[in-house]
C-alpha cells in the first residue's frame, strides 16, 4: 500500500510542482517521479543500478527511501534534478 499510495502523491506533486509551479521556492528540484514498474525496466535497460521492486513490494519507508537515494546518486552525478530521471520512463512500456 505505501507503493501506491507514495506513486498518488508523486503524480500529483509533479503536477501542481513541477509543472505547475506550486509550492515554495526550490521545491522542484526535490520532485521525483513515481516508482513504477516502467521505469525500473527502462532503467535496466540502460544498465542503470537503481534497485526499484514492483510497487506492491515497496511496504515501508524505508525501502521507499533507499531507492530515492539511489535516485539522488544518480541525478547528482549527472547534474540533474530528480524529476528529470523520469526521461526514461516510458509510457508505452
Amino acid at each position: 500500500m505505501i507503493g501506491w499510495s507514495a506513486k498518488i502523491i508523486n503524480v500529483y506533486l509533479k503536477i501542481a510542482c513541477y509543472l505547475g509551479g506550486l509550492g515554495r521556492e526550490g521545491l522542484e528540484r526535490c520532485i521525483h517521479p513515481p516508482l513504477d514498474g516502467s521505469l525500473s525496466r527502462e532503467l535496466k535497460k540502460r544498465k542503470i543500478k537503481i534497485a526499484i521492486p514492483t510497487i506492491k513490494s515497496i511496504n515501508d519507508y524505508l525501502v521507499y527511501s533507499k531507492i530515492i537515494k539511489e535516485i539522488e546518486k544518480y541525478t547528482e552525478a549527472k547534474g540533474w534534478s530528480l524529476i528529470e530521471i523520469e526521461k526514461y520512463w516510458d509510457p508505452k512500456n
